[in-house]
């Protein structure tokens, strides 16, 4: 009975791994250098707000956090005039995409910045597909390649540079889905450390008691 369930057990997660890639995904170094998240929402208020909103994150915070202010362009419009929020009209969506595209402000919670960068990185030309692309993670997808341009400039001869602009992308989405993580793992470093203190303190206390 024992193998039988071992058996079953491996066979769904063969079956899993099969039709989903995320099983052979490559791991992604999440960045949070100020510099490079703000230059990560520079692509994005570039090339995925026009579709793709970010309505559970805060704006105000993302002023706050990535200094927003700086971002203009040269004739001093707003680079994110929009805000959160999107200029492309539903009925529009409806007729391109099939549906209006999906809100990002918690993708990365829910996929992974694994598989964010992964789908990112994996659009191949494909003349049959609607926009001409085809996704290898998700091949049925209606998205066409949002970073073709940058794509077409950079990954021929600066494939390094390709590389950072994805990840920089990849964490900035990551520092919207959970702004406070920097907070959260310095107060958790801190209370380790007071912990590793108090606990040497007692010792010695109790070294001196017993002399």
């Amino acid at each position: 009975m024992r193998y039988r369930f071992q058996a079953l057990l491996w066979s769904s997660l063969l079956v899993f791994c099969a039709g989903d890639v995320a099983c052979a995904l490559t791991h992604v170094h999440v960045v949070s250098e100020h510099a490079r998240l703000v230059h990560g929402a520079r692509i994005y208020a570039q090339y995925c707000a026009g579709c793709h909103t970010l309505r559970y994150f805060r704006e105000k915070t993302l002023w706050h956090e990535l200094a927003f202010d700086e971002f203009k362009l040269a004739d001093g419009r707003a680079l994110w005039p929009h805000g959160m929020q999107v200029a492309l009209p539903a009925a529009d969506a409806q007729v391109w995409f099939g549906q209006m595209p999906p809100d990002l402000s918690l993708i990365t919670k829910v996929r992974g910045p694994d598989w964010v960068h992964a789908y990112l990185t994996g659009f191949d030309a494909d003349d049959k597909r609607p926009w001409g692309t085809r996704n290898t993670l998700l091949p049925e997808t209606m998205m066409p390649n949002a970073l073709a341009p940058l794509q077409q400039q950079l990954q021929r001869h600066h494939e390094a540079q390709w590389e950072a602009l994805v990840v920089d992308l990849v964490s900035f989405l990551d520092h919207v889905a959970e702004p406070t993580r920097t907070i959260r793992y310095r107060i958790g470093t801190a209370f380790l450390l007071y912990l590793i203190l108090l606990w040497a303190v007692v010792r010695a206390l109790g070294v001196m008691s017993r002399r």
